[in-house]
């Protein structure tokens, strides 16, 4: 029994026949007067966008030996393209640590954008929290634990306080 999903103006909806239909035919058994059937989220939930993402950096960090190759050589691709690969897989420790941000933002926003707008958005919100992690650890707000990730992030003076301490314009 097969089982089609149309997408129209005015929703998402399902249709399910006996047999093989053609596109009118389909279109003649949309309901007009039934409500839109939710639309299957393609980029999954969660846990899936963050092990996506973590999935992603991994490969980048596994191909930097070719990625070097490539920028020396100039691959199939050229140098730019290899450049960037390699560039990608020696900053997959700081996407590893910034996927969950990430992939929560990407999932907060898919019900409101496009899968590839939504993926956009989370990639961009690493700039944010990155930054907003850089003023608390050089304000001295973090914790111990929380100076620590900023320290392994490499933003923000982690010993801002002690800093401020020895300055001699501040005693």
């Amino acid at each position: 029994m097969p089982t089609y999903r149309v997408k129209t103006p005015s929703g998402n909806f399902k249709v399910e026949s006996e047999g093989e239909l053609s596109d009118d035919e389909i279109m003649q058994l949309l309901p007009q007067d039934q409500a839109p059937a939710p639309a299957p989220e393609s980029g999954g939930g969660y846990l899936e966008r963050v092990g996506r993402r973590v999935g992603e950096a991994g490969e980048a960090a596994a191909g930097i030996p070719s990625a070097a190759l490539d920028t020396l050589t100039g691959g199939s691709k050229g140098r730019l393209e290899a450049g960037l690969r390699l560039l990608r897989g020696i900053g997959s420790p700081i996407e590893i640590l910034t996927s969950p941000v990430e992939g929560a933002v990407e999932y907060a926003a898919t019900p409101y954008m496009s899968e590839d707008a939504a993926r956009t958005a989370g990639s961009v919100s690493a700039l944010p929290f990155t930054l907003g992690v850089g003023l608390l650890a050089k304000a001295g707000k973090l914790g111990q634990y929380g100076q620590q990730f900023a320290k392994v992030l490499g933003v923000g003076a982690t010993d801002a306080v002690t800093q401020f301490k020895r300055d001699p314009q501040l005693r």
